[in-house]
């Protein structure tokens, strides 16, 4: 997606969104707002 933005908008990418490309996801679950409370607390157990 940066590489078409970057051909869209003829910026460069910034070396740090560039390098984001290799690594590997850190967060794979996504949340409502609304179910952060309770996730957190199963999350830890609690």
């Amino acid at each position: 997606m940066v590489d078409k933005l970057c051909e869209y908008s003829g910026y460069p990418i910034p070396e740090s969104l560039a390098g984001l490309k290799n690594k590997e996801a850190r967060f794979k679950v996504s949340i409502e707002k609304n179910d952060m409370k309770t996730f957190v607390a199963e999350s830890l157990g609690l």
